[in-house]
């Protein structure tokens, strides 16, 4: 899994599983609302821009904060409301 394709999921919100809200707000960049969390946090699939800009930032990764099944969700993918794996959203997207 790459951050470009976790890029192409976080831009298709049906691929996501329920609860998850994602807005743009630049390139790579987005307002994400996940259960657990009380308001939107920012995250970005763009390494780089996340090392400049950690301190405002959360990079949206595999068991990252905001990511599914990371520290503050219960669901995920696996076995989640979904019913299906990242790897399958992945097959997807294509």
């Amino acid at each position: 899994v790459t951050m470009d394709d976790l890029d192409r999921v976080i831009r298709r919100p049906e691929l996501l599983p329920d609860g998850l809200t994602v807005q743009p707000l630049g390139p790579r960049e987005y307002s994400l609302t996940a259960p657990g969390h009380r308001a939107a946090i920012r995250v970005t699939t763009d390494a780089e821009y996340f090392e400049r800009h950690a301190d405002s930032v959360v990079l949206w990764s595999p068991g990252g904060d905001g990511f599914p099944g990371g520290r503050a969700d219960r669901s995920g993918w696996e076995g989640g409301s979904r019913g299906t794996t990242l790897q399958r959203i992945l097959d997807e997207v294509g």
